[in-house]
């Protein structure tokens, strides 16, 4: 027996050096194989030579025999795996606990179970295999008739000897390896994955370990570099001899930052020879893993070719460099435009002006000095002269204003457009008090703009609608928000008249200089109001239009653009 004891010491110490997923199995098979062997050596032992043996001796075989009895019941009963006796008939005599468990049925319906009548028969070969003295095995899905338990299973069975040497029935072991499967398949799909993605991303992708040095690059990265090869094993070292001197240092210190728990990921762009010796820009990535200590015992990323990337950013900023010398150079003209728009304006101003002052200022004199030896037909075209001249300097004070609401830098501003639009109807009054006319304000109606081109441009809308419907006994002009905005969220605010109108076919004329849509006899101006008004609005960033039909008014609206 000491033997068997001995032989037991030595599977158990094998059995230590198993992998821990398999080593309770093995360590209970062996055992109970041992353990059958010792009974049946027992069984078979034969007795002492006398023909009748002592009471002390026999009281001391029988007490043995107990104590390797029990040994083995409560080594089935405390094992890991489930434990069952079956006879020939492939009934159930004896299970442990554990099988009970494992299964999830009562121990009483198990104990006495036909096992040839299971509706799930898969296991029946391995368990017959022992009763026809082999040993039997199963490994793979089997469903538990008496609690609809689907599960993954591994069983072995081995045959059991009476003390004749015949076959009494068999023993089984069965193991519950379902939560080991769906590991095992979990992580070869992991593998799967990880293998489809090396192959199928268009990265390059890289695993290292900062312990040994070890780097292993993906095909994709091995393609990459124009080497051969599905993939390479290197260290780091290599890989950082590879690097342009110029990268090699930022490229060590973002990797050292992010091992050290400073960044949450590793990311850098730098430069890396391949294997014809040219520099290919690349991006890489990475991820570290970090062990209880704090340490980085893995890094694993991706490395992505970005040099079309980078030559495309090169020609980028080649053409910004050219585009930035272009408006410099047109900056530099439109300077000096500017500057002689300045000197031709003070020549207007100045230089133009006194000679119509002069023509003006001696058609005076003749007119009231010398206008008895005048004829009729002289005085009249002394008037007219004089007409031409006084129109000219208004013309002038039109292109100078125009100019310079041009140039004139816009100071943005709350601007309450109802009240400019309330003083600028009172000066028109002053120019004619008994006049009759109605008017119409929308208070409250405000834009963010420039004051001072904001009166302008009301001035100019208000005086066309003030002029346009002097001839009409029932004179209106209405000014009023028109809309939802242009959409910018700048209010569209609209001067409206029931005046003399305009044909809309020549609506795109109103806005351009010296652009009239009606004779100069009829209604004064000299065309340059409605493009100073148009110039004010563009410059806010506005829109502005007009409709209109010949003697039914015009509507002009705008906007001045988002503040």
């Amino acid at each position: 027996m000491a033997l068997y004891f001995a032989a037991a010491l030595a599977w158990l110490a094998i059995c230590s050096r198993l992998p821990e997923a398999h080593a309770d199995a093995w360590r209970t098979a062996g055992l109970l194989a041992i353990g059958a062997l010792a009974l049946s050596c027992s069984w078979r032992r034969p007795l002492p030579a006398q023909s009748v043996p002592p009471a002390a001796a026999t009281l001391k075989l029988a007490q043995r025999l107990d104590e390797e009895a029990e040994r083995y019941r409560v080594l089935v009963e405390s094992s890991p795996v489930g434990i069952l006796h079956y006879d020939k008939q492939l009934k159930i005599t004896q299970h442990n606990s554990r099988l009970s468990k494992l299964l999830q049925v009562p121990g009483d319906a198990l104990l006495g179970l036909e096992m040839g009548r299971l509706q799930d028969q898969r296991v029946l070969p391995a368990l017959r295999a022992a009763l026809a003295g082999e040993s039997g095995r199963y490994d793979g899905a089997y469903h538990v008739t008496q609690s609809s338990r689907r599960l993954r299973v591994r069983l072995r069975t081995a045959p059991v000897y009476g003390p004749d040497r015949r076959i009494t029935g068999g023993v089984a072991i069965v193991e519950d390896i379902t939560a080991q499967y769906e590991a095992e398949a979990m992580l070869h799909d992991s593998e799967a994955r990880y293998a489809l993605a090396m192959r199928g991303t268009n990265e390059g992708l890289w695993d290292w370990s900062p312990a040994s040095d070890d780097l292993f690059l993906s095909s994709r990265l091995v393609e990459m570099l124009g080497m051969q090869g599905e993939h390479l094993r290197t260290n780091g070292q290599d890989w950082l001899a590879r690097l342009h001197p110029e990268d090699a240092g930022r490229f060590s210190l973002t990797l050292i930052e992010h091992l050290k728990g400073q960044t949450p990921h590793f990311e850098c762009e730098y430069r890396v020879r391949d294997a014809a010796g040219e520099w290919r820009w690349v991006l890489a990535r990475g991820l570290a893993q970090i062990d209880d200590n704090g340490q980085a015992y893995r890094m694993v990323g991706s490395v992505g070719d970005i040099t079309p990337r980078k030559a495309a950013e090169a020609e980028l900023q080649a053409l910004n460099r050219e585009l930035e010398s272009r408006v410099t150079e047109r900056t530099a003209q439109m300077t000096t435009a500017l500057a002689e728009l300045e000197s031709f304006s003070y020549s207007v101003s100045h230089d133009l002006r006194a000679p119509l002052r002069a023509i003006d200022g001696y058609g005076a004199i003749l007119s009231s000095d010398h206008s008895d030896v005048l004829g009729e037909d002289a005085r009249h075209l002394l008037q007219r002269m004089r007409a031409a001249a006084q129109r000219m300097g208004g013309l002038i004070d039109d292109l100078l204003n125009l100019a310079h609401v041009s140039r004139q830098a816009i100071k943005r501003e709350p601007v309450n457009i109802s009240e400019l639009a309330i003083e600028v109807i009172a000066e028109l009054r002053m120019t004619d008090p008994l006049r009759s006319l109605e008017i119409s304000i929308q208070p409250g109606l405000t834009a963010d703009a420039d004051p001072g081109l904001s009166r302008i441009l009301l001035r100019n809308l208000l005086g066309n609608a003030w002029k346009f419907t002097a001839r009409n006994p029932a004179a209106r002009i209405d000014v009023h928000s028109e809309g939802a905005g242009d959409g910018a969220g700048a209010l569209r605010i609209c001067v409206e008249d029931n005046g003399a109108g305009f044909d809309m076919r020549y609506a795109d004329k109103l806005f351009v200089p010296f652009q009239r849509l009606h004779h100069e006899r009829d209604f004064e101006g000299s065309g340059i109001g409605l493009a100073t008004v148009a110039r004010i609005v563009h410059r806010h960033g506005g829109e502005i239009g007009a409709v209109g039909e010949p003697g039914k008014g015009a509507r002009f609206y705008f906007s001045l653009g988002p503040g």
